[in-house]
């Protein structure tokens, strides 16, 4: 069996172990342990690399295609909080990036053309599209046969949802008919199971927000939430698998030749001759918009509950090919 073969095989059964106890504190621990080891295999295999001892670059390129930003049906200010999202991915992985890389091709869109080692580039592809995915899953509340009726209305309602679509959530179509003057007639079992639960909570009446304003202002909290979890991740690696700084030392270097292998391929990038009148993608601020603080706040909960997968693990039992 070849090393990489066996990191692998230990981080899998780390990663299986994790899924399979019942003890928080276990899961975290072997979770932990599956991303110590990978972090420093791919410190080693670059420092391998790089000396020479293996075949192939240190540093490659990837093109990943990027289809949610030339979407349409995106709204801009949603966009923005997918490249957060995107642009944190590509720091944490130990990879390089810039906006003004990013090539447009027509009829296919944009790419985004990346730099690392090939086990980071893979840990990339991954890791985003399994956040990504799962914050896409947690914008709308999920219908929860243990909550009552009434709860699951009420998040249905603080998430901008309405009554028509309410009822067809819950199951109960028929609940919501037309009054045959543009509105609606809402069921008496609907209104009196949400008014109890708010009543008995001492909840007053939620005001939907609109689904946009409640999805960028979720967005924006899951992604801040993510960003924490990077960041306290980080330290914690460098603390866990080096005392000396030696590894802080070459993921420093891995980014600077990362760096550099992009001004070779754009070299109107590189501050000694950089052209900005380029005119490609840029990391941009969101348009301006009145966030909700109680979709920040539940984007922020689901951030701290979200998965965020050990290299080496894969998305729906299997590795992803593409970001699409």
């Amino acid at each position: 069996m070849s090393t990489t073969e066996g990191i692998l095989k230990k981080v899998q059964n780390l990663i299986a172990r994790a899924n399979s106890t019942e003890f928080e504190a276990e899961r975290l621990t072997c979770l932990q342990k599956a991303d110590e080891l990978m972090e420093k295999y791919a410190i080693n295999e670059y420092m391998l690399q790089a000396t020479g001892e293996t075949k192939g670059k240190a540093i490659e390129r990837r093109d990943f295609h990027n289809r949610w930003y030339s979407d349409s049906g995106i709204l801009e200010d949603v966009r923005s909080r997918i490249f957060w999202l995107w642009g944190s991915c590509v720091t944490f992985c130990r990879c390089y990036s810039e906006g003004l890389a990013w090539e447009y091709t027509v009829g296919a869109g944009w790419y985004a053309p990346v730099y690392g080692t090939p086990s980071d580039l893979d840990y990339l592809n991954l890791l985003f599209t399994d956040l990504w995915l799962q914050m896409s899953l947690k914008l709308k509340p999920q219908f929860d046969s243990s909550k009552s009726l009434g709860e699951n209305v009420y998040l249905a309602k603080e998430a901008g949802m309405k009554y028509k679509d309410i009822a067809v959530w819950v199951g109960h179509p028929e609940w919501v008919t037309s009054n045959g003057k543009g509105g609606y007639n809402v069921s008496k079992a609907l209104l009196n199971a949400y008014k109890k639960y708010t009543k008995e909570n001492g909840l007053g009446d939620v005001i939907s927000m609109h689904p946009t304003t409640w999805a960028v202002s979720f967005m924006d909290g899951f992604v801040q939430m993510i960003q924490e979890r990077f960041r306290t991740m980080r330290a914690a690696r460098v603390e866990a698998t080096d005392s000396t700084g030696s590894m802080a030392l070459a993921v420093r270097d891995m980014r600077l030749q990362a760096q550099e292998a992009l001004w070779e391929d754009f070299p109107h990038l590189n501050p000694k001759n950089r052209d900005t009148s380029k005119a490609a993608v840029r990391y941009r601020s969101a348009p301006s918009r009145n966030l909700d603080s109680t979709a920040i706040h539940r984007g922020r909960e689901a951030g701290g509950n979200a998965r965020i997968a050990s290299q080496g693990e894969s998305v729906g039992g299997r590795k992803q090919k593409e970001i699409s």
